[in-house]
């Protein structure tokens, strides 16, 4: 959580030197005015949510980040995403307004986007044509987004190539990290804009670590019972009072592989273990209780001894996908 670990190390590898004083790199000299960077990453893997492509917008003066994920990449997909940016953003500033939407030369830009726009009195500019450089600000969001979830799939999965079909809610809890840490100087980009400051170490928790999760059930005949599971952790809303991100998580032990669930907002959260990574677990031999975490070993940990049945398992599995 200090940011010292290897696989945070790894992803900060080819971040920029910045001088660490107060002065800010980007100037907040436009008021009250908003611009608004946009692009897209993908297709990506799809995720158990259905989604494939990633939606990046970084106001230009803070550098303030927001992600959204979208199953296609449709202009009326694109303004539905762009509009809960603006009330996000909105949220966090009540005294700004938008004025500028830039992006690339993209289709999904266009159509029901640009009328969008319009109707807003917005100004909307591209890169005329594909240019890293005429739309960098959010290039280079994106980039450190791609390399922070990296990071916690390394950390929470074993490996960055491990279930990859968490990516989406992985980027949106690195955009709210990076919103509310020190950038560039002693402020947040988050502070910059105006919201009032997080305390990230006290609020989150690592990503894709254990949680359990109890959730009451209306529909149960006992209304004094609910419905307990094992879950990762990815992240926090603010939808509903307290709100924790959980993803539920079952070990499948015919493919010897978790089977993740659909995200889940709740405050209900029994107890979450920072140092427990239930995706970087497989079961031991002759282990059938899969709710318990004892018969578990850690595959991918440097120190941890692999059992015998987990290589054998994944022999298989690899004969049986090479054909």
């Amino acid at each position: 959580m200090d940011g010292t670990c290897p696989d945070c190390l790894a992803a900060a590898a080819t971040r920029a030197a910045a001088e660490k004083n107060d002065q800010q790199v980007r100037g907040t000299d436009r008021g009250h005015n908003v611009m608004l960077g946009v692009d897209f990453t993908g297709p990506h893997p799809v995720t158990v949510d259905g989604n494939v492509w990633h939606l990046g917008v970084t106001e230009a003066a803070t550098g303030v980040k927001f992600s959204h994920a979208l199953p296609w990449k449709t202009a009326a997909n694109t303004r539905d995403a762009l509009a809960k940016v603006v009330v996000e953003l909105k949220k966090m500033c009540p005294d700004k307004d938008v004025v500028r939407m830039h992006s690339d030369q993209d289709p999904s830009m266009q159509g029901e986007v640009r009328k969008w726009i319009l109707e807003n009195t917005w100004e909307q500019t591209d890169a005329g044509g594909y240019s890293c450089n005429a739309n960098a600000i959010q290039e280079r969001a994106n980039r450190k987004l791609h390399e922070q979830v990296r990071a916690m799939l390394r950390t929470g999965a074993g490996r960055s190539a491990q279930y990859r079909e968490v990516w989406d809610v992985l980027m949106q809890h690195a955009a709210f990290v990076t919103n509310h840490v020190p950038e560039a100087g002693s402020d947040t980009p988050a502070q910059r804009v105006g919201a009032p400051a997080v305390d990230v170490l006290a609020t989150c928790h690592p990503p894709l670590c254990k949680a359990v999760c109890r959730l009451p059930d209306a529909h149960m005949p006992d209304k004094f019972s609910d419905k307990t599971g094992d879950a990762a952790w990815v992240g926090r809303s603010d939808a509903v009072s307290g709100g924790h991100v959980l993803m539920p998580v079952k070990c499948d032990q015919g493919t010897n592989r978790w089977v993740i669930g659909k995200r889940v907002v709740t405050p209900h959260v029994a107890q979450v273990y920072p140092t427990m990574f239930p995706l970087r677990m497989l079961p031991v031999r002759g282990s059938e209780d899969t709710q318990n975490v004892d018969e578990f070993v850690y595959c991918f940990s440097p120190d941890a001894v692999v059992s015998e049945v987990c290589v054998v398992k994944q022999m298989l599995n690899k004969r049986v996908q090479d054909g």
